[in-house]
């Protein structure tokens, strides 16, 4: 960019999420309790057709896949609404290094332990049922972590105490389920006899009982099986007055409480911040609708999203900053002290004020070549001039 060199600079997608992993690590550094949400996304390519290693995914509406990459991320969240990028890694089961969903995400899981190995705060991964997998919880329990996570497999065999026999896990739970209390949250639900869901509050009863999951796992092929029984908690979460199944939750952190169990509901509830990120870097940023035909460049212009994301994430600390505020007026964004500024108006700001630098920029050559135009010389006599 300066004319220093005419060669490209050595960036690669690795490189570039490891830097955004250093500065998240140093964002969250001083939370109590660090929380990692793992969840996967798909970046829809409906209209490519020559795009390298494009697969099918799941489609936004309707039910017949589309081209696409399917993406993992992991971001972690601490105190103060912080929040930060861990890992991040575009796939594709076409792509000749792809070898699975799962040794993908255990490598992800790994990647991200050994940058933890001295974090001195409690660490919890957070799940949807998709992750319900017994290699990748116990990767993450080797790394010294906690989970929470959304019981898919409800014919696992558990045990009801360390001595007791080994039986599936949905008649264990609907014999040994007791209530340990109710709270009120507010959640995107749809209660009986509304057409459609809407964010609203809702009473969520929850139910509890300690299981003991019987694990076997093997680090990498050919190594030895290891074997231990990981003590664990069950925590269901019904929905008064909803259609929606219960959650069902299943958790190493302890559960003897009603604050316990409120603490895992609400932690399985902030998976709405990965989606909230997922959001912004699709729609605001355009990450879906750029096209070009190379993989690499595919996972290039990807993580140069997750970039420009955690430079909004960074804008997005202390959000009464003067300069916080302007670039939401300029975005067109309300000043309303009980609503704090979205990312995506930040984004808008930015973008206005890059597009009055190159502004300026054609205008001051337009000047000073004597080629600019009567008719917009004569709307820039009605403007004010330059503070």
């Amino acid at each position: 960019m300066r004319g220093e060199t005419t060669q490209r600079s050595a960036l690669d997608p690795e490189a570039l999420i490891a830097a955004l992993r250093t500065m998240a690590l140093d964002r969250l550094r001083d939370a109590d309790d660090l929380w990692l949400i793992l969840d996967g996304s798909d970046l829809r390519k409906p209209h490519a057709r020559q795009m390298e290693a494009l697969q099918r995914v799941a489609p936004l509406t309707g039910s017949s896949l589309v081209p696409g990459y399917p993406t993992l991320t992991l971001l972690g969240l601490g105190g103060e609404g912080r929040r930060g990028i861990l890992d991040h890694r575009l796939y594709s089961a076409q792509a000749g290094d792809f070898v699975s969903v799962p040794a993908l995400t255990r490598q992800l899981i790994t990647t991200t332990g050994e940058a933890l190995a001295s974090w001195p705060q409690p660490v919890t991964l957070i799940m949807d049922r998709g992750f319900d997998d017994q290699a990748i919880l116990a990767t993450a329990w080797r790394q010294g972590w906690q989970t929470v996570w959304r019981v898919q497999h409800r014919d696992r065999l558990v045990r009801a105490g360390p001595a007791g026999p080994t039986q599936p896990l949905e008649p264990l739970a609907h014999q040994t389920l007791a209530p340990i209390g109710r709270i009120e949250a507010e959640l995107l639900v749809q209660k009986t006899g509304q057409a459609r869901p809407k964010r609203q509050p809702v009473t969520v009863a929850l139910r509890a009982c300690p299981v003991v999951m019987p694990v076997r796992w093997r680090p990498t092929p050919g190594t030895p099986e290891e074997r231990w029984e990981q003590p664990c908690w069950l925590v269901e979460a019904a929905m008064r007055t909803t259609e929606q199944e219960p959650w069902w939750l299943l958790t190493d952190r302890p559960v003897e409480t009603e604050q316990d169990a409120a603490t895992i509901f609400r932690m399985y509830a902030q998976r709405w911040a990965i989606e909230d990120t997922f959001k912004l870097v699709k729609d605001a940023l355009g990450q879906e609708t750029v096209q070009v035909l190379s993989y690499e460049a595919v996972r290039m212009l990807d993580a140069l999203a997750w970039v420009a994301q955690a430079y909004l994430e960074d804008l997005g600390i202390g959000l009464d900053h003067p300069a916080i505020r302007f670039l939401r007026r300029l975005g067109g964004g309300e000043d309303r002290p009980n609503r704090p500024v979205g990312r995506a108006i930040l984004l808008r700001g930015l973008q206005r004020l890059l597009d009055l630098l190159v502004t300026q920029a054609l205008l001051t050559d337009a000047r000073q070549t004597g080629h600019l135009p009567p008719q917009i010389a004569a709307f820039l006599t009605s403007l004010p001039d330059d503070p």
